[in-house]
């Protein structure tokens, strides 16, 4: 099953650990995540490994 960003975005909620709550997102922060999923997601799609999202994980 193939998901889009789109996809991600529209899920129900998320859940974020306490331990996670105070942490505060710099734009490097999100732009090397950004960048990193991509990269992932073109690995994928040449069939060279796997990107998975989970479901039910509180």
């Amino acid at each position: 099953m193939k998901t889009t960003i789109k996809e991600i975005f529209q899920e129900e909620g998320y859940s974020i650990p306490n331990y996670q709550r105070d942490y505060a997102w710099k734009e490097k922060n999100f732009k090397d995540l950004w960048e990193d999923l991509e990269e992932a997601i073109e690995y994928n799609k040449k069939g060279q490994g796997a990107f998975y999202r989970h479901h039910g994980c509180r």
